[in-house]
């Protein structure tokens, strides 16, 4: 069995000879049948385990290493099956509960997978396999970048993981669902009285339904917890909360200049470019930007200022503004995502292959990310081809690149992109695989009809 890799080679190792070493055992001890079938004959291992369940319908064992086979050979829906039959007939049956949460985690399914294996450990806590497992999942959710319903799900396993609360506040910030965001980011508060982001959502969200009391207060909180002075303030207005910000921070500005020494101009510039760029009127807040940098030596807010520059294709201007912004936030999954996608724009393989790369490690969700990289092993693959005598690089890369475009389909189930059907087929044509490369190219043809 394969799953998905939280570190690197040794971890890869470490996962790969523990799921050997339990198959083995499972096959192979004491509980096998008394038939022998070569090591990898799994028709007929799984014939055996029929034949052993037929003589005896409870052994909870035989449907257990039955559901294990099938899960070599990818066919989740029966192993599930068989594992939730094995616990069915033995509650306290750990391995098949970890059987059910491995198939989880192969469709990314995390809360699902994080219940089974806390449960498996309820009963083994000493077993590495399901440590392992749990030490990979909350890796992923520590990154973000889920989706609203996973949030549900987490909250109904952990409901007092505060950090759970919190991401799903973000979601429901970016979706204008500012009391929802509000009351998440309350519990998130409420389970851990020090979360700073927490107090920053929330400050963002009584803002915007006018409460500037309450935002204040949080901004003030803010402030206290992490040592940084913000300059932040909510002001309420009835009709349009920006437009007002927009006028308030105005009228300071001209304040400030008839100064003969202003000092708070910078903050300024940068506060009402930031409102600009959320209203989207996006000259206005290039412009503020680039008063605070250019005039003040004031570093302006490279996030925002690096997405206008995106948004009007100048790829060089944003790479200077998102390396800039990387330096402090390393592992942030769009800014990573976007350096990637002009890489690719500007035709620079190898370094677009590099930033999408670790945005998979980081976030294996992210069907944007294997979309690149898959494109980008074709790339590499027609270049191996090219030079006539590396075909084995180019098979690999081949290969690689179809596993990707799986992704991207397992995880875009509503809105597939038609592009990655052409694109595989023509990995599959290449690797001999006619069959699927015609299956796909009919069904680039279905989807590029649908309005």
């Amino acid at each position: 069995m394969r799953r998905q890799i939280f570190k690197r080679s040794y971890f890869r190792l470490t996962i790969f000879t523990t799921l050997l070493f339990v198959f083995f055992l499972n096959i192979f001890g004491q509980r096998a049948p008394t038939q022998k079938c070569a090591e990898t004959d799994y028709d007929c291992l799984i014939a055996k385990y029929d034949d052993e369940i037929k003589l005896n319908p409870n052994a909870a064992e035989a449907y257990y290493q039955r559901g294990t086979i099938l899960v070599y050979k990818n066919e989740y829906d029966q192993a599930m099956k068989d594992y939730n039959k094995a616990i069915s007939l033995n509650p306290k049956f750990e391995k098949a509960y970890s059987g059910r949460g491995y198939i989880y985690l192969q469709g990314m399914h995390y809360a699902d997978a994080l219940r089974e294996f806390n449960r498996a450990k309820e009963f083994n806590p000493k077993d590495s396999y399901v440590t392992d497992n749990l030490i990979y999942i909350y890796e992923v959710i520590k990154q973000g970048g889920l989706p609203l319903e996973e949030y549900d799900k987490l909250i109904q396993v952990e409901p007092n993981k505060a950090e759970y609360y919190f991401f799903r506040s973000k979601l429901h910030f970016r979706a204008k669902d500012f009391d929802k965001a509000i009351e998440d980011s309350s519990k998130a508060i409420e389970l851990n009285p020090k979360y700073i982001e927490a107090y920053a959502i929330r400050s963002d969200s009584y803002c915007e339904v006018g409460k500037s009391k309450e935002s204040n207060a949080d901004i003030a909180r803010y402030e206290g917890l992490s040592g940084k002075k913000t300059n932040a303030v909510c002001k309420v207005c009835v009709l349009k909360p920006i437009d007002c910000q927009i006028n308030d921070l105005t009228e300071e500005i001209v304040l400030e200049i008839k100064k003969e020494f202003p000092t708070k101009l910078n903050s300024l510039y940068n506060g009402r470019g930031i409102l600009y760029y959320r209203k989207g009127d996006y000259d206005s807040a290039l412009t503020d930007f680039n008063k605070t940098e250019d005039k003040y030596g004031f570093v302006a807010s490279s996030l925002y200022r690096g997405d206008i520059y995106l948004r009007k294709g100048k790829y060089d201007e944003a790479l200077v503004d998102f390396t800039q912004y990387l330096k402090n936030n390393p592992a942030s999954i769009q800014i990573n995502l976007n350096v990637g996608e002009i890489y690719l724009n500007k035709r620079e393989y190898e370094k677009a292959f590099e930033y999408f790369d670790r945005v998979i490690f980081l976030s294996p969700v992210q069907s944007k990310a294997y979309f690149a990289r898959g494109t980008i092993y074709l790339e590499r693959a027609e270049n191996y081809s090219e030079t006539g005598n590396d075909e084995i690089k180019a098979a690999e890369a081949y290969k690689n690149a179809v596993k990707d475009f799986d992704s991207v389909i397992k995880l875009d189930l509503k809105e597939i992109n038609p592009e990655v059907y052409i694109r595989r087929a023509k990995a599959f044509e290449k690797l001999g695989e006619r069959e699927k490369a015609d299956a796909d190219r009919r069904k680039f043809e279905e989807l590029s009809q649908k309005p």
